[in-house]
């Protein structure tokens, strides 16, 4: 008996449409180019508690692609809107728990139909589609056998939908062939030697025909079974693998449109590929190293190149995978990208007659799925590009290193203990990664341009006691590298040119570990790879520093550092603001500014010019418990305004290249920009030129970065959010509504 079912709309499940900065889930793309990726807004559905997987079609024949998740007795749809990014909700209800869902076209109209798997007992559920959004159960049958595994595919040949059941725990696979009607003849075994956990359908000849490729649980081989049409499949050819076989999928790898195979391992790290012959063969072409084992594998032309590229879920590794496709039988670039804290599946999202390709992971833990759109269905301002790193990256410079008026980007590697250069195209893109390999591992970068000759990046990591140094050739890129070794702890104040010799000078903050005095160590170069080395004295008796900071005085060889410490004879915590010359012998600063803090030690000094009267002034960073900001305005050499920054929230700066200090609106006043860690977010206060500033705004929300930097990579005169994931091995370029 046919029973109707009306979708009740669920008002209480918004939609929530986020910028998502730092955390990303994701899939679903446009790649400007190749090794590169665009990135729109991400929507965050609410998804039941209990949903177990999600499907994608056109559910209200509307010509936009919907979602539906399932779970329990429902099935919850979302109707994606015109705008392409908002969706409204609505439920079909249905009368056992759900075990698996599909979509397909079961009969002769055009609407989309919906086959479930249900429990107590297993049986087959089929929902036809009709006008005004409405689904009535049309077939039920029950299960002769255990529930796995459903495909929905045309086994016959006869241009209609059929079911297959597989699994693990059963020999064969259960045929039950398709009427064309939405219902389902009863079951029949193919293959009954064989037991599957993975399982194809797709015409390798090119007659039309449809072959069979599976994976044999029991010996971990790929089979290939070609057929014959009627239900009637040849001997299998075996293709090996060493591992455990989790998915399949079939995909062109090249240009000769033959289809090819990529099977992925559910015990290990890669994925195997097979090149086909045409004629039902596979040629094994070699492994993709991917670092975590496969869940759920796709293809899809993700970047509109007219190439197959391949998308891969792991649910260990919190992530989901991009491997762009370069036309010649290579998977050469991955991107990864996070999935949330238990995905467990995904839809590809395309619109019909649509190149954009949107994807939408379930993620179990926080009941959501994420949708990952298309950045040319939205504005601009809100695009996101991610680009491959190293492992772990965490600082990140942005400068024109190979002198051509276009900002490029470098990263530090701290996991693969390497340096990343990405070339700006011209267009504010990038080209894939340029490793420079180094003996630490870096988490810090300082810059310095030499326009003559080199550019030279220096790294630094807070438990090593060198300084890496790398000298790049801006025509060639290559690179001479060397280490400069310190006491410990080293932090570079200052890079410049030797007035006299015009050779490099590097100014770094040192810890010494027996004595735990700081010092400042002046490495002068004499040679290619030679420097000398000088010691000033900073800190006085019964002092111990906690942050310092360089103020270069051009007009003459005085410097000012301005730093802070713990008096332990005093029992204060004091700022001190002293002066030292570099260019003669070393000595003894003169604490000339005091600035007593009671209740907390300021954790980190900046100093900077906030008013505009070509006087440096101070910034300093007050952890716990105030976790606030203050400003000491300077009125000349020895006084200063001090100013607390008082804001809503309170502000946690994990390190001093979480606060940048630049002219983001080009008034001509400097702005303050910096990673809140207790709010997850970055912030930005617009400066008011008097040295106060607004309450913050927040720009972008964070997940776990390794550093930021503002830069206007595209030159229209707006600076783009360039951060890096260290979770996700990541490079994240955001443009800002400003």
């Amino acid at each position: 008996m046919k029973k109707s079912i009306n979708l009740h709309f669920v008002h209480s499940y918004g939609l929530l449409v986020i910028l998502y900065a730092l955390n990303i889930s994701c899939n679903s793309i446009l790649f400007a180019q190749r090794y590169s990726t665009t990135f729109g807004l991400i929507s965050e559905l609410k998804a039941s508690k209990n949903s177990i997987g999600i499907m994608s079609a056109d559910f209200n024949s509307d010509g936009i692609m919907d979602l539906a998740t399932y779970g329990d007795t429902q099935v919850r749809f979302y109707f994606q809107s015109a705008d392409g990014y908002s969706f409204q909700p609505a439920t079909l209800f249905v009368k056992r728990p759900i075990l698996s869902g599909q979509v397909a076209k079961l009969n002769r109209d055009s609407y989309t139909d919906i086959i479930l798997v249900v429990d107590n007992p297993a049986s087959i559920y089929v929902y036809l589609g009709k006008p005004e959004e409405k689904y009535y159960l049309a077939f039920e049958r029950e299960l002769n056998e255990p529930f796995e595994n459903m495909l929905v595919a045309d086994i016959n040949n006869d241009k209609k939908a059929d079911l297959i059941f597989y699994g693990k725990h059963k020999l064969g696979a259960s045929v039950y062939l398709g009427n064309g009607n939405g219902s389902f003849q009863s079951g029949t075994i193919i293959l009954p030697e064989y037991s599957f956990n993975s399982f194809i359908v797709s015409p390798l000849h090119g007659n039309g025909i449809n072959d069979i490729i599976a994976s044999n649980w029991i010996t971990n081989d790929v089979m290939i079974f070609s057929g014959f049409g009627r239900m009637k499949f040849s001997e299998p050819a075996v293709l090996h693998c060493n591992g455990e076989i989790g998915t399949m999928a079939t995909l062109l790898l090249n240009a000769d449109f033959i289809p090819d195979l990529v099977v992925g391992m559910a015990d290990a790290d890669k994925c195997c590929t097979f090149v086909g012959d045409g004629f039902g063969g596979f040629k094994y072409s070699g492994e993709l190293i991917l670092g975590y084992p496969q869940d759920d594998i796709c293809s899809e032309d993700v970047n509109s190149d007219g190439k197959d590229d391949l998308l891969i879920l792991s649910k260990i590794n919190k992530s989901m995978n991009v491997l762009l496709n370069d036309g010649k039988g290579n998977l050469a670039e991955k991107i990864p990208f996070y999935a949330g804290r238990s995905p467990i599946m995904f839809s590809i999202l395309t619109n019909p007659g649509s190149a954009n390709v949107d994807v939408a992971i379930l993620d179990t833990a926080n009941t959501r799925v994420r949708i990952i759109h298309n950045s040319d269905k939205h504005n601009v301002n809100s695009q996101e590009k991610l680009y491959a790193t190293g492992l772990s990256p965490s600082g990140i410079i942005s400068e024109d290193i190979n002198h051509d008026n276009w900002y490029d980007i470098i990263v530090a590697n701290k996991g693969s203990s390497n340096l990343s250069l990405f070339l700006n195209q011209g267009n504010g893109t990038f080209a894939g990664q340029i490793p420079f390999d180094l003996e630490d591992s870096p988490q810090y970068l300082r810059y310095f341009n030499r326009k003559d000759s080199t550019a030279i990046v220096l790294a630094t990591n807070t438990h090593s006691d060198k300084i890496a140094v790398i000298e790049i050739n801006p025509r060639t890129l290559s690179n001479l590298s060397y280490t400069l070794p310190t006491l410990g702890h080293p932090e570079i104040l200052d890079v410049r040119l030797n007035s006299v010799t015009n050779n490099l000078q590097i100014y770094a903050l040192e810890k010494d570990n027996t004595s735990q005095k700081w010092t400042i160590i002046k490495f002068d170069k004499i040679s290619s790879v030679r420097f000398t080395e000088e010691y000033f004295n900073l800190t006085a008796s019964n002092t111990s520093l906690i942050s310092a900071a360089i103020d270069k005085r051009n007009n003459n060889s005085i410097d000012r550092i301005a730093f802070a410490a713990y008096n332990k004879r005093q029992k204060k915590e004091q700022v001190y603001l002293s002066q030292i010359s570099f260019n003669e012998r070393p000595l003894n600063p003169r604490l000339i500014y005091s600035l007593s803090a009671e209740e907390s030690i300021p954790a980190i000094i900046w100093l900077h010019d906030l008013n505009n009267d070509d006087i440096k002034d101070l910034i300093l960073y007050f952890g716990e418990p105030e976790n606030s900001i203050s400003f000491s305005l300077s009125q000349n050499e020895s006084t200063y305004t001090t100013v607390r920054y008082n804001v809503r929230q309170p502000i946690q700066i994990l390190s001093a290249d979480r606060l940048q200090i630049l002219d983001i609106d080009d008034d001509k006043i400097p702005d303050i920009i910096f990673e809140n860690n207790f709010r997850k977010t970055i912030e930005l206060c617009y400066g008011r030129g008097d040295g106060t500033f607004s309450q913050p705004l927040r720009l972008a929300s964070t997940g776990n970065i390794g550093g930021f930097v503002l830069s206007d990579i595209n030159n229209d005169s707006f600076a783009e959010l360039i951060v890096t994931e260290p979770m996700n091995g990541i490079l994240k370029i955001i443009q800002l509504n400003y």
